[in-house]
């Protein structure tokens, strides 16, 4: 049966997927019922990174990833902290073409999850990668996935001259990145901490 990875944050990047395994498909999709967090706490590495938790009536955007059966433990190995779960209700997944794919769905969710903090900020890079795959699809794709992600109040800083998130990616549109995080949410952007803590 064909196996896939609901991505919600870096996963849905093609350039960081790969990584870790074969990919082979990515539907984006919209993911119901769901919120998106920065509520996974590394302190080793000095940030947090993307995490997902159930409400009721709320969604958040995603990507359908299929890997390969035999590749799910370099990804098990690769999202430690995070519980992979097999998406029994499958309805609340809603790929933005209206095709359905057939197979067996998974979702990493946060053992633990907490909020941003000082000592573990949101961080620009991993920022970064998740709306450079939602730009691939569309701008106003990657302005839904910055809108339907909360937490962008804690603390947040601007790593690119030393990368804290060790999968980051060069060479991206930051100049553009940055546009549509500006005019989706003004607010919290200008609190972004311009260098690293």
């Amino acid at each position: 049966m064909k196996q896939w990875i609901v991505s919600y944050g870096t996963l849905g990047n093609k350039k960081i997927t790969e990584k870790t395994g074969d990919s082979f498909e990515y539907i984006p999709c919209r993911i119901e019922d769901h919120i998106r967090r920065w509520s996974f706490p590394i302190p080793k590495q000095q940030r947090s990174a993307a995490g997902i938790e159930y409400e009721k009536n709320a969604y958040t955007t995603g990507t359908l990833v299929s890997i390969l059966e035999k590749d799910f433990s370099l990804f098990d190995k690769r999202e430690v902290g995070y519980l992979r779960h097999k998406i029994e209700d499958t309805s609340i997944l809603k790929p933005m073409d209206g095709k359905m794919p057939d197979g067996e769905f998974w979702m990493y969710i946060p053992i633990a999850p907490k909020v941003p903090t000082t000592k573990t900020p949101i961080t620009q890079t991993m920022v970064d990668v998740i709306i450079d795959a939602c730009m691939s699809i569309s701008e106003s794709f990657a302005k839904e996935c910055i809108l339907t992600t909360n937490d962008w109040q804690y603390p947040w800083v601007n790593d690119r001259s030393k990368p804290l998130y060790p999968r980051h990616l060069s060479g991206l549109s930051t100049f553009k990145i940055d546009k549509i995080l500006k005019e989706c949410i003004p607010e919290h952007f200008s609190n972004r901490i311009e260098e690293n803590i």
